[in-house]
């Protein structure tokens, strides 16, 4: 009986010992965000027509094992937007009792612990459980070691935290998952490699082009990483101005920055996000005249994703 190519090919490979060769792609699934409106610009429809299954399912929210960037100048409410998220997307599986985990590097101490606490969502003791922050002692090395050492903890023991999604491939076969970890890096510009962040002295732009360097090759080496133990990754960057040089002004880094505008720690972060929200503060809010709330109206928007159209924004209420 002939075998097809693809059998033929798989047959070669089963007798290589090379880890990863013979490792096929696994069928996305996506985790809402907690707020619908944002899920539904980053979703898509899936059709499932197998042997004894043919209907459709909306997968909205963010892709499993995915780098993530949430940009925004500063005082828009990135911190604040990223942290909900990442509780939205682990508390499922954290009531269900499931091993799930948020690990947050608050380089800037952008949010105090009782406001994060708030925004998670969680108890107190969930929290101790499910939740480990540092806010000191951080480097780019250190943190690939705690990626590293996720994915071996998750991949090695895959029968302990792989879990039924409920959900289907498009041929109708049952998609199981490893329960989802989220990373939040806040932020990235103030990740450093340890021979900067040991050193007393000030390197001006050689230390800049150093942090970036470094990021760089961070995001290229967890990039897979991430995939294969469904870590979901957040970087928070900020938008700053760029320096112009010259009478034609510079293009823009990317598609959804404007002329004049820039994001440091370098450029994997952003070429290899699966996804990059924008926050931008608009009007302000006042609680004696504004739906009883302090706070402001912030336009969330969509500037690169893999899965859907971009250019498109929602606004969301920041008390």
């Amino acid at each position: 009986m002939a075998m097809d190519l693809k059998s033929q090919f798989r047959s070669k490979l089963s007798k290589v010992k090379t880890t990863g060769v013979n490792r096929s792609a696994d069928f996305d699934v996506m985790y809402t965000t907690g707020f619908l409106s944002l899920d539904y610009l980053n979703g898509t429809v899936v059709h499932v027509n197998g042997e004894d299954r043919n209907f459709t399912y909306n997968s909205v929210g963010i892709v499993d094992g995915s780098a993530n960037s949430i940009i925004g100048r500063s005082g828009s409410g990135k911190s604040t937007l990223t942290t909900q998220i990442a509780g939205n997307i682990v508390r499922p599986f954290i009531k269900k009792g499931l091993p799930t985990g948020l690990y947050i590097d608050d380089i800037e101490g952008s949010l105090p612990w009782a406001r994060k606490e708030f925004l998670l969502g969680l108890t107190a003791e969930e929290l101790d459980k499910y939740v480990d922050i540092r806010n000191a002692g951080i480097t780019t090395e250190n943190l690939y070691q705690r990626i590293q050492a996720l994915h071996d903890a998750k991949v090695e023991n895959r029968k302990d935290y792989e879990y039924d999604t409920g959900l289907y491939d498009t041929n109708g076969r049952r998609i199981f998952k490893l329960v989802p970890t989220v990373y939040i890096i806040d932020s990235l510009p103030m990740l450093m490699p340890e021979s900067l962040a040991e050193d007393d002295e000030l390197g001006g732009s050689m230390s800049a082009s150093s942090i970036a360097k470094s990021n760089t090759m961070l995001i290229k080496m967890i990039s897979q990483r991430l995939k294969d133990a469904n870590i979901i990754m957040f970087t928070v960057n900020h938008i700053l101005d760029d320096i112009q040089m010259g009478f034609l002004p510079k293009p823009a880094q990317i598609s959804g920055l404007k002329q004049g505008e820039r994001l440091p720690g370098g450029k994997a972060a952003i070429y290899l996000a699966n996804n990059m929200f924008r926050a931008d503060d608009s009007n302000t809010l006042k609680k004696d005249k504004d739906y009883g709330i302090d706070g402001s109206v912030v336009n969330i928007t969509l500037v690169k994703s893999r899965t859907n159209a971009t250019k498109r924004s929602i606004p969301l209420i920041f008390s």
